[in-house]
């Protein structure tokens, strides 16, 4: 009989523009040659919008074996972000309400879990350890997935914004700068939760030195969720000019800033050019695999992605492919009706694409 390996030996995930019409595009200059000499398969997915580039990330979440609090709460923002994304992401466009609506309870049990008596988290179920930077990221799962139909105890909810409200009392005075970070995390929690702490973000805003691009970005974001009136604030904020000062003692050695940058300017200017240029950042500074290499990496692309799906504006008009293979032309339609479409072909070297 014979002997497979049980991993493909090269794997290999392209992103190709078709933006000019009634142009051919040879599908096949994109892949890399060892591939098209090999075996096994090609999938092609098809959508109106860029934003398909995040299947990789879906993907990676959907399907890693998580456990921490880190990685349950990463794992469960794409199935918060399935509305935004099922005309974008095949794996999602297939996915039953039934489905999506078990996957969210799941994820907010298992946080649950991990919830202390003090709101805060342990890193895993049955620990009595809370972890300080895992509360706000772990809350916030909780709050997205609240907001996209799960059942989340109001007792739940409510000792974690307490929890949160109570870790800010050292902003004022803390040099670190991931702590600094932190606590904006807690702020644009709080913010979604309704719990907004606006005397917290003036504190923050002050410090803007001591804060990277990660906590400045959050913090924005808090004060544009916090108060539609206050934009302009957190507009400020992402284009200051004040330089980081502070020594950045993040112990991640990957940290999300264009995650994040997105997300801020997905509450101030959605359909700005900053927006747009956030988005073409983190679509270009992938790994090879299409995805973020982490989950916390991938869980903020995941959800900056899914806040600027709801704006975007390339899936509004139908699209027509005529997509040659050996076997003919398929004459492909996308339409709100049909917003994905998915094709699987054997590689070889006369494949033609």
């Amino acid at each position: 009989f014979q002997v497979h390996y049980p991993m493909p030996l090269i794997r290999q995930a392209k992103f190709v523009r078709l933006d000019q019409p009634n142009t051919a595009v040879d599908l096949r200059k994109s892949l890399d040659g060892n591939l098209l000499d090999g075996s096994g398969n090609i999938e092609l997915e098809f959508a109106r919008s860029p934003l398909v580039q995040v299947s990789g990330s879906v993907d990676y979440l959907l399907h890693y074996p998580y456990g921490c609090v880190e990685q349950t709460t990463s794992s469960l923002i794409p199935w918060c972000s399935v509305q935004q994304l099922r005309g974008v992401v095949p794996a999602f466009a297939s996915q039953s309400d039934e489905r999506v609506k078990s996957a969210l309870q799941a994820g907010v049990d298992r946080l649950l879990s991990m919830q202390l008596p003090d709101g805060s988290f342990s890193y895993w179920p049955g620990s009595t350890e809370s972890v300080p930077w895992a509360a706000p990221y772990a809350g916030m799962g909780l709050v997205l997935a609240s907001k996209a139909g799960a059942n989340v105890p109001l007792s739940a909810m409510d000792s974690l914004s307490q929890n949160l409200i109570g870790s800010l009392r050292g902003a004022a005075d803390s040099k670190s700068s991931w702590e600094l970070e932190t606590h904006a995390r807690s702020l644009y929690v709080l913010a979604l939760a309704g719990k907004a702490q606006p005397s917290y973000q003036s504190v923050l805003i002050d410090r803007l030195p001591l804060l990277t691009p990660s906590a400045r970005a959050l913090l924005a974001a808090a004060v544009a969720a916090s108060d539609p009136d206050a934009l302009e604030t957190a507009r400020e904020i992402m284009v200051s000019k004040v330089p980081f000062k502070g020594k950045d003692d993040r112990w991640m050695p990957w940290s999300p800033d264009d995650a994040l940058s997105l997300l801020a300017w997905t509450h101030i200017d959605p359909n700005g050019p900053e927006a747009t240029a956030a988005v073409d950042r983190i679509l270009n500074d992938r790994n090879p695999y299409g995805h973020g290499s982490t989950t916390w990496m991938n869980g903020w692309m995941m959800l900056a992605l899914g806040a600027y799906a709801e704006h975007d504006k390339n899936r509004a008009e139908s699209v027509a492919i005529n997509f040659e293979t050996n076997d003919g032309v398929d004459a492909l339609q996308l339409s709100n009706e049909t917003p994905v479409l998915t094709r699987s072909l054997p590689l070889g070297p006369n494949l033609k694409l």
